[in-house]
């Protein structure tokens, strides 16, 4: 028997920043700084996908954000917003599935041990 994927907005949500703040504390065993945080979410961005949703809606109703708008941003505030220079509005609200978390941690601790 399958199991059927649910659409991203029936599956538990899970803030890019917090994400980011937890495989940093278990690829490197220290707290990131916000500048560390950003870089930390745009390696799980490349690798997992993320969503974003309108501003004040917490994470109801997600939208896939593509790859080539995680190459084109700049993520802020520990990876809370992605912002882009060409003048596109801001995406706030970041979060990808739960689920993920395990193989955003497993991905960030290869690309940090490998720089070690």
């Amino acid at each position: 028997m399958t199991r059927k994927m649910e659409p991203p907005v029936l599956q538990p949500m899970l803030s890019l920043a917090v994400a980011a703040r937890l495989a940093y504390k278990a690829a490197m065993n220290r707290e990131a700084s916000e500048s560390v945080l950003n870089t930390v979410a745009r390696m799980i961005a490349a690798r997992i996908t993320v969503f974003a949703s309108a501003e004040g809606h917490s994470y109801a109703n997600p939208a896939r954000i593509m790859p080539d708008e995680v190459v084109e941003g700049r993520f802020h505030d520990g990876g809370t917003t992605l912002d882009f220079k060409d003048g596109r509005p801001s995406l706030t609200n970041l979060c990808m599935k739960r689920v993920d978390l395990d193989r955003a941690i497993a991905e960030v601790r290869a690309l940090y041990n490998n720089r070690v």
